[in-house]
């Protein structure tokens, strides 16, 4: 599933993703004492909607770790040798009450991210 299809399928884990992504731009902000304030307030002012916050989810669905530790879901992608290459699987421990992973494996640790994050944002939007 693409990331805009994610988060219209879970609304619920959709408004934590984007409160959780906006409070990290803010942090960014905060810490960055070379950004004119000008920019800072435009930014804090720009609201982000599914189709903006679905490119972060495609591109770099890492960066949804924190969110998913936060709440008590944790996502590992380990890493086993298949006749004699890395590949990556992935498993998901929703805080000892059930466990998951991958019966497969992936050539590239960002594709086994992106699998696991469409079950952790299941998971999360169960949650909430």
């Amino acid at each position: 599933m693409t990331g805009l299809e994610l988060l219209e399928k879970y609304p619920k884990a959709a408004d934590a993703i984007k409160e959780f992504y906006y409070g990290k731009m803010i942090e960014s902000l905060q810490e960055d004492g070379d950004i004119p304030q000008e920019f800072k307030d435009m930014v804090k002012s720009q609201s982000f909607d599914n189709e903006y916050i679905a490119t972060f989810i495609d591109n770099n669905p890492r960066f949804l770790f924190d969110l998913m530790d936060a709440n008590d879901i944790i996502v590992q992608t380990p890493s086993v040798w298949v006749e004699g290459a890395v590949q990556f699987g992935y498993t998901i421990d929703r805080k000892n009450t059930e466990m998951m992973g991958s019966f497969e494996t992936y050539p590239q640790r960002n594709t086994a991210e992106a699998i696991a994050m469409e079950k952790a944002i299941e998971y999360l939007n169960d949650k909430l």
